[in-house]
């Protein structure tokens, strides 16, 4: 969705919903995007998503507490690759509310 990255699409895009993603500076939105990220999470940092947030077409929302894949049914907390993963169903609850608004308003 970068405009400064060349690609071709056969079909227009109405938005992209990106869960946790890598954010940084140097991306400019060239379709509604929003991006759901926990401020806990320790492989992709919320505080980069942050730091774009007032882009045109970027709306972040960050859950306190949660980490990344906070919306995967792990039964219990694990570490992989040196990163903190667990469950948050709050967080999980209201990620899917804000996705289904944001697909409500996009998808027209």
């Amino acid at each position: 969705m970068d405009r400064n990255t060349p690609s071709v699409h056969d079909a227009k895009i109405a938005g992209l919903i990106a869960y946790y993603p890598y954010c940084y500076d140097k991306v400019e939105f060239s379709t509604p995007t929003l991006v759901l990220i926990g401020d806990k999470d320790d492989w992709t940092p919320a505080k980069l998503c942050e730091a774009v947030k007032g882009k045109p077409n970027l709306e972040v929302v960050v859950f306190p507490g949660a980490t990344h894949a906070f919306n995967l049914p792990f039964e219990k907390p694990m570490e992989y690759l040196g990163h903190h993963f667990e469950h948050d169903e709050k967080a999980t609850q209201e990620a899917q509310k804000d996705a289904d608004a944001f697909m409500g308003a996009h998808m027209k």
